[in-house]
């Protein structure tokens, strides 16, 4: 669209200059063949140069028709001139002879209107010496300029109409090209959504190639995670099925306290290790899970775990909010962070959401605990890293929290709150 009337101007421009320079052309010859139309009726008689009263072109004879003559001899004094001019109301350039045999052209303006000669000096022979006359025809460009205004509009017209016609058509032409994409991004969004598993086969030859492929990527990554998972049950299971055959036999037998704990550990361990491993098995279907029913189910939860503690929990979270990532992987991040809170919290805990804008929200998680240092809390989501070894745990569930951020284009900050606790800031996609 930008193109287009670049292209279209430079061609009027083009086209204009070059309708002009035949206008002058054809102007010059004409103003040619007066001076020898002139030349011609011409005759010397005694040493003057003498013309016709009436001449063949009538516009010479018809006072102020635009078109104009006259003669200069030896002393540049004017000889003759045309009926047509009226030397009151029309000045001619200084009257001086040229080279000659050589036509000079004559340009000037008198009165608002624009006039255009030309002017021939010629050598006449007389009694052995030759006697120079020079003779000037001129005439007002108004009917010319008149009749390029009236190309030029006509062309502009015409280009222009032409300029917008072809936009129109260049924009239905795009439009009409970039359905099949449009439609692609949004056969897209709705697999992102979890409403569709694959693209449709409705798309132009051209576009066919990629849909195919997107399909078959698709349908591949689909049996990797299930493979994937399926093997990380068959390893729970697996290992699982001995530890519980051990801790078994260590509640009959009752001889190793010790032992007894690290075989809890070691179940503890496995169960976390498997849910840090399935974080990294990030769909790309994505239903997205209402946030406001899954902090309340926590919270219930929560109340009944540490009810010594007489939790109470504020929650400011909108009904309609909606996050989009997995039930399970939301349950995870918000199920290990509350926890901490309450763990670590003096019966106080705030939830909050908020849109940050159309693709992300933010959820904070505060507590009135005796909150976490800033050196610390650069190092707390390393896994390993705890902030409490006086506690049963592993140190890892905030790492599988940051990983599971991290598939979803997440991120987790930690500074202090409003009550002097530790806050968790998380942002998520909306």
């Amino acid at each position: 669209m930008i193109v287009l009337p670049v292209v279209i101007g430079f061609s009027a421009l083009t086209l204009n200059r070059a309708f002009e320079h035949s206008l002058n052309r054809a102007e010059a010859d004409a103003l040619m063949a007066q001076i020898y139309a002139l030349l011609g009726v011409a005759e010397l008689d005694d040493g003057e140069l003498l013309l016709p009263a009436a001449l063949t072109n009538p516009r010479f004879e018809t006072p102020d028709s635009g078109l104009y003559a006259r003669v200069l001899d030896e002393q540049g004094r004017e000889s003759w001139r045309s009926n047509s001019l009226d030397v009151s109301q029309l000045r001619f350039p200084p009257a001086e002879h040229g080279m000659p045999g050589l036509a000079e052209p004559l340009n000037w303006r008198s009165e608002g209107t624009h006039y255009r000669g030309l002017r021939l000096t010629t050598l006449w022979e007389y009694n052995g010496e030759d006697l120079r006359f020079t003779f000037d025809v001129i005439h007002s460009r108004e009917a010319i300029e008149a009749e390029l205004r009236r190309y030029q509009q006509r062309l502009w017209a015409w280009l222009g109409g032409m300029a917008v016609v072809l936009i129109a058509l260049q924009t239905g032409i795009a439009y009409w090209s970039l359905r099949p994409l449009t439609f692609l991004a949004n056969e897209i969004a709705e697999i992102q959504q979890g409403k569709s598993r694959s693209l449709s086969t409705r798309y132009p030859k051209e576009i066919d190639p990629v849909t195919t492929s997107l399909n078959a990527l698709l349908q591949s990554e689909s049996a990797q995670r299930e493979r994937y998972q399926n093997a990380l049950a068959d390893l729970a299971h697996s290992l699982k099925t001995p530890l519980s055959v051990m801790r078994g036999q260590l509640a009959e037998s009752q001889r190793d306290q010790l032992l007894d704990e690290q075989v809890e550990r070691m179940t503890s361990i496995i169960s976390h290790q498997l849910k840090r491993a399935n974080a990294q098995v990030k769909t790309i279907y994505s239903q997205g899970t209402e946030l406001r029913p899954l902090v309340q189910r926590l919270t219930q939860a929560l109340v009944k775990v540490y009810r010594e503690k007489n939790m109470q929990f504020d929650i400011d979270i909108a009904a309609d909010m909606n996050c989009g990532m997995e039930e399970n992987d939301l349950l995870e991040i918000l199920g290990n962070l509350i926890d901490n809170a309450c763990k670590y919290g003096r019966g106080w805990v705030k939830i909050s959401a908020q849109r940050t804008d159309e693709n992300s929200l933010q959820v904070q998680i505060e507590d009135n605990g005796p909150g976490i240092s800033e050196e610390l809390a650069q190092h707390i989501t390393e896994r390993g890293m705890r902030a409490d070894t006086t506690t049963l745990g592993q140190g890892i569930g905030l790492a599988i929290a940051v990983d599971i951020l991290s598939s979803y284009n997440g991120d987790l900050k930690i500074g202090r709150s409003s009550a002097g606790g530790a806050a968790f800031h998380l942002n998520l996609p909306a």
